[in-house]
């Protein structure tokens, strides 16, 4: 089985090919969890195949600061993926067939999705004015959903302020995973937590100045979703020597990330650290770098020292200015009123009108 193509970045998996990493059996059980594009089953498949083909491990993990970090969690990475793949089963299971709480109490659910619109700017998610009373109704009410890109079921106990259960399915309604932490024991949740408790150190091709983004992140709202220019070298750049080997003994997935400069809408550059996990980051087509984008790639350039700090300051300085002037153009007039104005050319005019009938009027 080739471990790399549950790699959600193109970019890092080309780059671990190239120089032909080799991945630990607990490397690649991790990489098949976080996979955004296989499904439960895919997953639970590759899972078992895992168990056949490599050699057994122990699973640690822990936090720092915790004093217990780093204990063995299961002295048998192959028998934790067994019960790993039992324990969804079964809450998939549930899920889908049960409509009545151990209390007694009646199961709604909740219909949760997300368009194909651009939604950097708002919540990309919409809700369902209906509940429905079972998985069933819910799954025949959604096959009517046009133009979706993720449906999340929310299963919620009636009379009970218990958070929902999540079941996340891809548009042709395939189950790609599952969120039973409101219903799980404490030992079936420390089960169920193990994969978001490890952390790795791949290595990947990005370095300082180099502008990447996360796609999935472009879904989620405007606070680093966009292009960044890596701020470090390396995505772990950031960490000093100590602070590596502390992550070693006690990391966890929130762990692996990396910073940068972003871009607000406005073009102020902010430097944060990304909440995406490094793993999903690929390059940015710079290409397409737009309007106050187009900040980004002198922004890079400076970093590699290809075009000094003046530079960078005039061109920062006159991108900004022209996306403002352009922005407050007025649009409430008439071409011939912009003409009369000076605020538009006619000679620009006409240049557009002849384009425009080229064109067969569009």
């Amino acid at each position: 089985m080739d471990i790399s193509q549950f790699i959600n970045s193109k970019d890092i998996r080309r780059h671990l090919q190239s120089i032909g990493y080799k991945f630990s059996p607990l490397e690649a059980a991790w990489l098949i969890n976080q996979n955004h594009s296989a499904t439960m089953k895919e997953k639970h498949a590759a899972w078992l195949e895992l168990i056949e083909t490599t050699a057994d491990c122990a699973v640690r993990h822990g936090r720092i600061g915790h004093s217990d970090r780093c204990r063995i969690v299961f002295p048998s990475l192959h028998q934790f993926l067994r019960d790993y793949v039992r324990l969804e089963d079964r809450v998939i299971h549930d899920f889908c067939e049960q409509t009545v709480s151990p209390n007694g109490k009646p199961y709604i659910i909740r219909i949760k999705y997300r368009t194909c619109e651009d939604s950097r700017y708002r919540d990309p998610y919409y809700y369902s004015d209906t509940f429905y009373s079972s998985y069933p109704a819910a799954l025949e009410a959604v096959k009517d959903y046009d133009d979706v890109e993720e449906i999340i079921f929310q299963k919620f106990e009636v009379d009970s302020e218990k958070r929902a259960n999540q079941l996340y399915l891809a548009p042709d309604l395939r189950i790609m995973r599952i969120d039973p932490t409101a219903t799980l024991s404490d030992a079936e949740l420390d089960l169920f937590s193990v994969f978001d408790l490890l952390w790795f150190d791949f290595p990947t091709p990005f370095k300082k100045g180099d502008i990447v983004y996360d796609r999935q992140r472009l879904l989620h709202g405007p606070l680093c979703s966009g292009p960044f220019v890596m701020r470090d070298d390396g995505v772990l750049g950031w960490l000093s020597e100590r602070h590596r080997e502390r992550l070693k003994e006690g990391g966890d997935t929130s762990d692996m990330c990396t910073g940068g400069y972003f871009l607000n809408e406005d073009g102020c550059l902010y430097s944060e650290t990304s909440n995406s996990n490094y793993m999903d980051l690929e390059f940015y087509p710079v290409e397409q770098l737009t309007g106050v984008q187009r900040i980004l790639k002198a922004l890079g350039n400076f970093l590699k020292d290809e075009i000094d700090a003046s530079l960078f300051a005039r061109t920062y300085h006159q991108i900004r200015m022209a996306e403002y002037a352009a922005a407050a153009m007025p649009r409430d007039y008439t071409d011939e009123g912009m003409i009369l104005a000076g605020l538009k050319d006619a000679k620009a005019r006409c240049v557009d009108d002849r384009q425009k009938n080229a064109c067969g009027g569009r």
